[in-house]
C-alpha cells in the first residue's frame, strides 16, 4: 500500500512540475523580447507571414486555373465550322497559358496569351455569322475566360 502511495505522490509531483514548466513557456511567449524554448517558435515572424501570403496567392491562382480548365473542357460546339476551328485554337492557347502559369514559364505564358488574344479577336469577328442564342452562349464563355486570365495576370 505504501508503494502505491509513493508512486502516486511521484506522479502528482511530476505532473505539477510539468505544468509549471508549460506555464513558464506561455508567459515567455507573451514577452516579445524573450523567445520561448519550443522549436515552433524559432521561426521568424516575417517568414511565416510571407509564407501565409504566398499560400493565399497560390489558392487564388489554383481557383482561377481550375476555372479556366473547366471552361475549356465544357466549351460548347457550334453549327459554324469556322467558329469551331477558332474555338479549338482558343482552347489550345488557354491550355498552353495554364501550363505556362503553373510551371512558371513566362515565355510560354506570353506566347500563349498572344495566341489567346488573336483567337479571341477572331471569334469576335466571326460572331456576325452566328445566331443570337449562340452569340449569347459564346459571349458568356469568352467573358469568363477573359476574366480568369485577367485575374491571373493581376496576381503576378
Amino acid at each position: 500500500m505504501a508503494k502505491k502511495n509513493i508512486g502516486l505522490f511521484i506522479l502528482i509531483g511530476l505532473l505539477s512540475v510539468s505544468c509549471s514548466v508549460e506555464t513558464l513557456n506561455y508567459v515567455s511567449r507573451s514577452n516579445k523580447d524573450q523567445m520561448p524554448s519550443s522549436l515552433v517558435s524559432n521561426f521568424d515572424n516575417h517568414y511565416v507571414e510571407s509564407k501565409a501570403a504566398s499560400t493565399e496567392i497560390s489558392v487564388e491562382k489554383v481557383k482561377y486555373v481550375s476555372d479556366l480548365s473547366n471552361l475549356i473542357t465544357v466549351f460548347p460546339k457550334f453549327k459554324n465550322s469556322a467558329v469551331n476551328a477558332e474555338v479549338k485554337k482558343l482552347k489550345a492557347a488557354v491550355q498552353s497559358y495554364i501550363y505556362g502559369t503553373t510551371e512558371g514559364n513566362s515565355k510560354q505564358k506570353r506566347l500563349a496569351y498572344r495566341d489567346y488574344a488573336t483567337s479571341y479577336k477572331t471569334l469576335q469577328t466571326l460572331k456576325k455569322y452566328m445566331n443570337r442564342d449562340d452569340i449569347e452562349l459564346i459571349d458568356r464563355y469568352l467573358t469568363r475566360i477573359k476574366a480568369n486570365i485577367n485575374s491571373l495576370e493581376y496576381l503576378k
